[in-house]
């Protein structure tokens, strides 16, 4: 069988183009012409920068102006020969234009619910790109309702509104992203981390015996109102995750060492709130750093931080910490109550408010035990559905598909154990 998958925002085809081949599937991985560089596969496998193998091809098309461009005839010859696709990003609007429809869309966010309903003008008003924009809007809408079958698990209210305005029902099917359970494994990091020569690494490693608790958030900087007025549910909450810190630090007495990432357009203002705060000697901030060297950083530290401005579920972040048995601080909706969720909810440690933060850190000291067993919980909870589990039920989906069937008769086999 010979899967194409296009784009990677988040990692998320590359993962799994590389899971899949695992399992002796012929996947390929292409590459839109605007992905972001923290995404490049080499940041996830080293070994391959400067040495793609034939299976992951860089595309000339896939951003907005390129579209425009863009031949759908290259189109429909590119992906002829493949029995079926895994897209995000604008690659509905391309596979669209091509008249492709046997695809599966695996969005990351934006490209569900803000490009299908592009409204908002640009900064400098250019008439050709606000039709751009319009023009790309239609085809994204139309090609998300046109594939097989929408990839997403319920865990977003933002997320289940788009899915309804664009018409999206019974072909929708909860599996989601994968991630590389080998890679992100606290076992086979324990003895490498001491080849590890990162300077900040280093220095917590001398220092981490000062404090009672290491919190360690790798998650881009946004908050403000000014950095969301384009897009409020790009929010992260950091302001969230350091008053609750702080209040640890403040009011339980607890040494606590928070370690961030320059990431975001809030860096300035997460500074500035510590320096308020009066916790700047209880921070280090790193500079931002390949995936697979956040690894490192999960393994030194007690608990993880992920987002927190609203009920947006769990993102790469949190699964990483989960499959790296650390427990997760993030804000989770009920998704088995709000979105009647087939997917079990992961171990995390819900937050609502700073204060939940502050005392879960307090609890972590006194139950050290209790959160330890929250770890090994969350990385069986992540074997199950974004591991091995899930790469199973990804290749069944495929060969019913291939035979006909539609995706609202296909029942995912992990949940015979629920």
């Amino acid at each position: 069988m010979k899967i194409a998958l296009i784009g990677n925002m988040n990692f998320t085809n590359y993962v799994l183009t590389k899971l899949l081949r695992k399992k002796g599937i012929d996947a390929h991985l292409f590459l839109l012409d605007n992905e972001n560089e923290k995404f490049l596969v080499e940041n996830e496998d080293g070994f391959l920068k400067d040495n793609y193998p034939s299976w992951i091809t860089k595309c000339n098309w896939g951003s907005q102006w390129s579209f425009l461009k863009n031949n759908a005839k290259d189109i429909q010859q590119k992906f002829s020969d493949f029995d079926f696709i895994i897209a995000c990003g604008y690659a509905p609007a391309f596979l669209e234009k091509g008249k492709i429809h046997n695809f599966l869309f695996l969005p990351y966010g934006s490209d569900l619910y803000q490009i299908p309903f592009w409204d908002r003008l640009p900064r400098v008003y250019n008439p050709l790109y606000f039709i751009l924009n319009l023009l790309i809007s239609y085809y994204q809408r139309k090609g998300i309702q046109n594939c097989r079958g929408v990839s997403l698990v319920a865990t977003f209210e933002g997320y289940e509104n788009a899915l309804m305005k664009i018409g999206v029902q019974n072909n929708r099917i909860e599996l989601g992203f994968a991630i590389d359970m080998d890679l992100f494994n606290i076992q086979k990091i324990s003895n490498a981390n001491k080849l590890y020569t990162n300077e900040n690494f280093l220095r917590i490693v001398k220092i981490k015996e000062q404090y009672d608790i290491i919190v360690f958030s790798p998650t881009r900087h946004i908050w403000t109102s000014q950095n969301l007025k384009n897009d409020p549910l790009t929010s992260k909450g950091n302001n969230i995750l350091i008053e609750g810190v702080a209040r640890a630090i403040h009011s339980k007495k607890i040494n606590v060492l928070l370690i961030l990432v320059k990431i975001g357009n809030d860096i300035d203002n997460s500074k500035k709130l510590i320096e308020q705060l009066k916790i700047k000697n209880n921070v280090i901030w790193i500079e931002p750093i390949p995936r697979q060297e956040l690894r490192y950083f999960y393994f030194i530290s007690d608990i993880i931080g992920d987002q927190f401005g609203q009920k947006a579920g769990y993102g790469a972040i949190s699964v990483e910490g989960f499959s790296m048995e650390r427990p997760v601080l993030l804000s989770l909706e009920n998704t088995k109550v709000k979105f009647s969720s087939i997917i079990e909810e992961p171990p995390c440690l819900n937050v609502n408010n700073s204060t939940d933060i502050s005392n879960y850190i307090n609890d972590y000291i006194n139950n050290r035990e209790k959160y330890v067993a929250i770890g090994k919980n969350a990385r069986q909870w992540v074997e199950k559905y974004k591991g091995d589990g899930l790469i199973n039920e990804y290749i069944r989906l495929f060969n019913h598909l291939k035979n006909g069937n539609s995706i609202d008769q296909f029942h995912p086999q992990f949940l015979k154990n629920d």
